[in-house]
């Protein structure tokens, strides 16, 4: 600890020699001027468990308002590993935030539950989205048999809508949807029979 005309502060010394601690610690600046600049100014950000891909997030809470942020810089292909083509190519991963506004703005205006977007910076790949909770669907290591109905009977929601292949974003983009074909299907699958991970 040292003391500052502000108070007192704590100091860090970080010595890198390799990993991505440079381009973590630049995102973390640059997701904490998205916040600032969408109104969230001071909010208190904690580590949320991401899910298999390589987006990150966060809560964030300013007072009784509270969100989940959302850092998904835009991510380069990997090598060929299937027919000279990546797995990003193949299993259709999403490069930006976009295809997840554009989905999800699909999904509300068909009357599904998914998170409303607070702010969004798609070319920075930053998100502030509604946070749905922490619900789960086993307890105690077996599963809730009405939250598995549940999601059958949304399944089947899902599929009786008329999905459009072309989605217009607020700023003018226009996000094609792609048919998840045969070849993303394998390729997933492949992963799951041998436990290998495509990241």
């Amino acid at each position: 600890m040292r003391q500052t005309d502000a108070g007192e502060a704590r100091v860090a010394t970080f010595y890198v020699n390799e990993g991505d601690w440079a381009e973590r610690l630049s995102r973390s600046f640059a997701l904490r001027r998205f916040l600032d600049e969408a109104g969230w100014q001071g909010a208190s950000r904690r580590f949320l468990q991401g899910d298999a891909s390589a987006r990150r997030y966060e809560t964030a809470r300013v007072g009784e308002r509270h969100a989940i942020a959302m850092n998904a810089p835009a991510r380069p292909d990997g090598p060929p590993v299937r027919d000279g083509k990546p797995y990003s190519r193949i299993a259709r991963l999403a490069e930006d935030v976009r295809p997840f506004v554009a989905i999800d703005k699909a999904l509300r205006e068909r009357g599904f539950a998914a998170p409303e977007i607070y702010a969004a910076d798609c070319g920075a790949g930053f998100l502030l989205i509604e946070d749905l909770g922490r619900g789960a669907v086993v307890a105690d290591g077996a599963p809730i048999g009405e939250r598995y109905q549940a999601a059958a009977a949304l399944l089947a929601d899902l599929h009786a809508c008329d999905w459009p292949r072309e989605v217009t974003l607020e700023d003018g983009c226009v996000h094609h949807v792609p048919a998840y074909d045969r070849d993303a299907l394998m390729i997933e699958a492949s992963f799951i029979s041998t436990g290998m991970s495509p990241m």
